[in-house]
């Protein structure tokens, strides 16, 4: 159903790119939140005259480096990818896998791991999209065990009001890792909200991510589908997470942030019960943004557990989120 969805998608950005390519007139969008209107421009010279690829005005919505890259490239058809690493801790840094305090199920091997996504922009703050995840675990051990997996589609938009900014997104997503098609795991949806309130006249603004994601299996629950460790029961039905933060804006371009990150689970068990929640354990982050363009965002952070604040527990990290075209 999903590789269907997503030929669907492939199929009306390239019918929409087709007609933009046809027309050369210039189009208006309107922007929630009392944003000035976006033109679309065409710059009949280099990539952008070959692939007739239009460019939409900057209205301005997204200022946060953070959600404005995130948000993807103005113009119409993009290619948009991200690019993390989980790396070792403090304490050995030559650590092959991160701390997994709570014993859920999961990849917590030291991994590369990141998204390449098709993105057609529908006016200056909506968009399609259409992508694959990419993992490659244990970049720097001498394996080889790379994979792309869990194939989406997605929808995106972004608002303005007044020093208030956001990003929505939603997901519908195949889900294709072993661990988990295993256990009758087939697909998925999600949604993510980013906001962030920048304080007048200072260099401080506030963030706060919030993210859901609900999974849908082929089969019920079996025995066989626990995991040996402090919770038996560790396949998550749907997760909720919220992620608090405060930002000090070196420039427009730079900040240093932190934040708490906080997140509940459903664990898939015989009884079905969905208004089980347990909750993992807090972590924090202390990181360094940079966005080198408005295309290109940089940050290296930092990891830790304020129950456990040892060298062992505290993981360096880097992620990238870039836009072609």
């Amino acid at each position: 159903m999903i590789q269907s969805l997503m030929s669907l998608s492939v199929c009306l950005i390239v019918l929409n790119s087709g007609i933009a390519f046809a027309s050369d007139e210039v189009s208006n969008s309107s922007v929630s939140g009392g944003e000035v209107s976006g033109k679309t421009t065409y710059n009949p010279g280099g990539i952008d005259g070959i692939l007739g690829n239009r460019k939409f005005e900057d209205t301005r919505t997204l200022t946060d480096p953070a959600l404005r890259t995130s948000d993807g490239s103005l113009s119409r058809f993009s290619f948009k990818g991200s690019f993390g690493y989980s790396g070792p801790t403090f304490a050995d840094l030559s650590a092959q896998n991160q701390p997994n305090p709570d014993g859920t199920a999961g990849n917590y091997a030291q991994r590369m791991t990141g998204n390449a996504t098709a993105n057609y922009r529908l006016d200056a703050t909506h968009n399609l999209s259409a992508g694959t995840g990419i993992t490659l675990n244990y970049p720097f051990a001498g394996t080889n065990q790379y994979s792309t997996n869990n194939p989406f589609v997605g929808y995106s938009f972004a608002n303005r009001y007044d020093n208030l900014q956001m990003r929505n997104s939603a997901q519908l997503i195949q889900a294709t890792i072993p661990n988990y098609t295993a256990i009758g795991e087939r697909a998925g949806v999600s949604w993510f909200n980013g906001l962030v309130y920048q304080f007048t006249a200072t260099k401080l603004a506030l963030s706060l991510d919030s993210t859901a994601y609900y999974w849908m299996f082929s089969r019920g629950y079996q025995a066989t589908d626990g995991f040996a460790n402090k919770r038996p029961q560790t396949v998550q039905q749907y997760t909720i997470g919220t992620q608090p933060g405060l930002k000090y804006l070196i420039s427009d371009n730079m900040n240093i942030y932190t934040n708490a990150s906080f997140q509940w689970f459903n664990p898939r068990g015989q009884s079905g019960d969905q208004a089980v929640l347990w909750n993992r354990s807090v972590s924090t982050a202390l990181g360094f943004g940079w966005a080198y363009s408005r295309d290109i965002y940089i940050s290296p952070y930092l990891i830790s557990y304020p129950n456990n604040m040892q060298a062992d527990q505290t993981t360096i990290n880097l992620s990238t989120t870039f836009s072609l075209l």
